[in-house]
C-alpha cells in the first residue's frame, strides 16, 4: 500500500496445518525503509507498480519530484534511485514485465528499459520517443509479455491505445460519466497495426481478454478487448 510519504509491505505467511484447521489466517506488515536522501518535507510518493521476477518481487515507486525508487519487496531493501521524469510529478507507472517501464508525466508517456550499469547498479535508459496524449494521464496498463503497447486513461474522460515503438496513438471511447482513474487487465492482447492510419482488431491468444475501468463517478465497467473496435459495449457495468 502507498501513502504520501510511506510504503507498507503486506504479506500472508504460510501457516501450519493446525492453524489452517482453526481457520486462522495471519496478515503481516512492514513499513518500507526510507531511501537515503529522501526529502520528507516536500517530496511525496505518487505512483507504484510491482514486477514479479524469478524468485523475488521488484517494487517501483514514483514521486512528486520525478524520481523512481526501486525496492526488493521481499527483503524490504532499497536497490536504486532512478530519475526518468526530470523532476516532474509522476502520475502513473507500468512495468508488467521486466525490463520495460512506462512512466506518465502530465500528458506525456515516457518509456525506458531497466538495466544494470558497469557497477551493477540499476538504471533506466530511454527506449523510445515520448508520446503525448490529450490531457493529464491518470493510469496506464501495459500488455505483457511484449510491453510495446498499452492503454492509458486521461483526465479528459478518454482512453488511448498506444504503441511505444511505432508511436501510434488511437483514442478510444470510455463511456464513463467521469474520468477513469483505474485500469486493470487479466490477459495478453494487441491491436494489429497495418499502417499509421489503420488499426485492425486482433488478439494475442484465446484467453478471455478483459479490461476493467473505474471512474470518479463510482462506476466500474468490464470490456472485451477483442470486440472493442467492432462493438464497444461493456460486458458488465457496476454503479457505485
Amino acid at each position: 500500500t502507498l501513502g504520501r510519504r510511506s510504503v507498507i509491505f503486506w504479506r500472508c505467511p504460510d501457516t501450519d496445518a493446525a492453524t489452517c484447521q482453526l481457520g486462522v489466517k495471519q496478515l503481516q506488515f512492514q513499513v518500507a525503509e526510507s531511501p537515503d536522501g529522501w526529502d520528507e518535507g516536500s517530496a511525496e510518493f505518487t505512483a507504484f507498480c510491482v514486477v514479479q521476477l524469478s524468485d523475488w518481487c521488484l517494487l517501483l515507486v514514483g514521486t512528486s519530484h520525478g524520481h523512481v525508487w526501486a525496492y526488493n519487496a521481499d527483503e524490504n531493501q532499497v536497490l536504486a534511485e532512478l530519475c526518468p521524469a526530470r523532476d516532474e510529478v509522476i502520475s502513473a507507472l507500468a512495468c508488467a514485465q521486466w525490463p520495460f517501464l512506462v512512466c506518465a508525466v502530465g500528458s506525456v508517456l515516457l518509456s525506458f528499459v531497466l538495466e544494470h550499469d558497469e557497477t551493477g547498479c540499476l538504471q533506466a535508459v530511454e527506449a523510445a520517443a515520448p508520446l503525448r496524449l490529450d490531457s493529464q494521464v491518470l493510469d496506464v496498463q501495459m500488455h505483457a509479455p511484449c510491453m510495446k503497447e498499452g492503454v492509458a486513461s486521461t483526465s479528459s474522460n478518454s482512453l488511448w491505445y498506444f504503441h511505444i515503438v511505432s508511436g501510434l496513438r488511437v483514442q478510444l471511447q470510455s463511456f464513463h460519466g467521469a474520468s477513469s482513474r483505474a485500469l486493470g487487465s487479466n490477459a495478453a492482447w494487441h491491436l494489429d497495426v497495418n499502417s499509421a492510419s489503420e488499426v485492425r482488431e486482433g488478439h494475442a491468444d484465446e484467453l478471455p481478454e478483459a479490461l476493467a475501468t473505474g471512474a470518479d463517478d463510482g462506476s466500474v465497467r468490464l470490456w472485451s478487448r477483442s470486440r472493442w473496435a467492432a462493438c464497444p459495449e461493456a460486458l458488465a457495468e457496476f454503479e457505485g
